[in-house]
């Protein structure tokens, strides 16, 4: 993406993001750090619904971590399927889970936490969470029925209606494929009414996946579902050739199958290139996560405060009190340091109140606080107007939607002023 000139834009909309959207609480977490060593030698789990609660026979210097999912034995590190809430609060002992893969039984352990994988874990107890019930039973639309078939690797769909908002095509490993996603399914929206054709991918290796297209309604809702079909993707044997592409996810590929391969969308022929202000970015991030904080008031020009440092953490980072324990003391630092000070002149012209804006709108992106440098990196890359590396189908999908009902047109991804409008809207306007 060319660099975007519209800065003052874009502290416009974050700073409508921040009025808003925070929702900062008063409330604060214990995270004093701990010299002692661990000896777990019993953790006891119960809990009801989204409610769970553990005692401990012992000490965990680095605290826990709460794994769930709705296949049993959820470990730390994570499988595929597993969702994970980390506290380093050595008192904390319940825990408020939430739904991420749909209403239905799900399977609960608590760990002791090593750094880096768990050892000793709880009883394993099943908690029911959401509602038990196919969410779209209760959505109408304008088609009465789909009809889907498989042609190698592409679906072909005909639609008995007429749907305003296109298509959504969902597949995955996993039978039954829904809108919005869950974990381990994929989606290509189609907002062209007019749609009846997707070329998938086997984006999680070579197998069996199921296959359905929904009537899109848009606000993140599909009505009628087509019927379900099973189809086989085969290993995609690409060659060793270097014809290098740029993704759509920001990763240089040795050539466009080798992409295609993974379910990545080409961006443009060549390698990946990463202007200055890029390069200036992860450096900053960099600096960040490894608390060279002087470096970059120096070239900022700037003294340290840590009296205001101190006023942040109460004033912004005690209102993602929910996601602080899930991410390590030294990101929950580096994090108060860019709201507090910013990292290039861009960002320190933006003020706090609105680097806070750029942290929340990341959230709201992907679900979670950054949790590492390339994360964090990420983050400043949207408070600069600039495309983060790791992308949300799902926001980015909500923005062409918001772009089409303002311009009434859909937006070119060749246009520099539509594809900074997107960026915009995707990630930095909450």
């Amino acid at each position: 993406m060319q660099k975007s000139k519209l800065n003052t834009f874009v502290a416009g909309l974050l700073m409508i993001s921040f009025m808003f959207s925070l929702n900062f609480a008063s409330a604060t977490t214990d995270l004093t750090p701990t010299l002692y060593s661990s000896v777990v030698n019993s953790i006891t789990l119960s809990g009801e619904d989204a409610n769970i609660k553990w005692s401990v026979d012992g000490y965990s210097a680095k605290g826990f971590k709460v794994v769930w999912s709705k296949n049993e034995g959820p470990t730390y590190p994570l499988r595929s399927g597993d969702k994970y809430h980390y506290y380093t609060d050595l008192n904390k002992d319940f825990d408020t889970l939430e739904v991420f893969d749909g209403g239905g039984t799900y399977y609960v352990r608590v760990c002791e936490y090593l750094g880096g994988e768990c050892e000793l874990y709880s009883n394993e107890i099943e908690v029911v969470l959401g509602d038990d019930v196919d969410s779209n039973e209760d959505v109408s639309g304008e088609i009465d029925s789909i009809i889907l078939k498989m042609e190698g690797n592409t679906a072909k769909w005909k639609a008995d209606g007429y749907s305003d908002n296109g298509f959504k095509v969902i597949w995955s490993k996993n039978s039954n494929p829904t809108y919005p996603t869950r974990t381990g399914d994929k989606y290509a929206y189609h907002s062209s009414p007019d749609s009846y054709y997707s070329k998938l991918t086997a984006f999680d290796g070579p197998g069996t996946y199921y296959v359905r297209v929904c009537e899109y309604l848009g606000d993140g809702k599909c009505a009628t579902y087509s019927n379900q079909v099973e189809t086989n993707f085969e290993a995609i044997a690409c060659t060793m050739e270097y014809a290098p592409i740029c993704g759509k996810d920001g990763k240089t590929y040795s050539n466009k199958c080798m992409a295609e391969a993974v379910g990545v969308a080409k961006d443009y022929y060549g390698e990946c290139e990463k202007d200055d202000q890029i390069k200036d970015i992860e450096e900053k991030a960099g600096l960040l996560g490894d608390n060279k904080l002087d470096e970059i008031l120096e070239e900022l020009k700037l003294l340290r405060n840590q009296v205001l440092e101190q006023q942040n953490e109460l004033k912004y980072l005690r209102g993602f009190v929910d996601e602080m324990g899930r991410i390590t003391e030294q990101m929950q630092s580096s994090i108060n340091n860019f709201i507090t000070y910013g990292v290039d002149d861009n960002t320190m012209r933006l003020g706090e109140g609105e680097r806070a804006a750029v942290i929340n709108s990341f959230k709201n992106a992907f679900h979670k606080l950054p949790e590492n440098e390339a994360e964090l990196a990420d983050a400043i890359k949207i408070a600069n107007g600039r495309w983060p590396s790791m992308r949300s189908e799902e926001a980015e999908g909500i923005a062409e939607e918001r772009f089409r009902d303002v311009y009434l047109r859909y937006p070119d991804m060749e246009n520099a002023n539509d594809n900074a409008a997107i960026t915009i809207m995707s990630y930095g306007a909450y």
